[in-house]
């Protein structure tokens, strides 16, 4: 039995279609961040500073700040020698 908030028009496969676009966006967005934090580590290598790599990619300073804490910290895939 549905929960009472839903409307009459809210039917169990349309509540359904909606958490799937929800998983396919949220997939979406690891992506575009994961491609990012590639993009940032090699600007990082050729030595451009934070600011730069915002400018550059056309995202804020502190989303390029959290990206290298990421990458020093917790970026498994990422070694921190790969860093200057």
């Amino acid at each position: 039995m549905p929960p009472q908030h839903w409307s009459a028009h809210t039917d169990w496969e349309t509540v359904c279609k909606r958490a799937s676009g929800r998983r396919r966006y949220n997939s979406v967005r690891h992506l575009k961040m994961e491609l990012r934090r590639i993009q940032v580590l090699k600007l990082l290598r050729e030595g451009y500073r934070q600011v730069e790599i915002a400018k550059k990619l056309g995202v804020d300073p502190a989303t390029i700040c959290r990206d290298v804490y990421f990458l020093l910290t917790e970026g498994h895939s990422f070694h921190r020698t790969w860093l200057p």
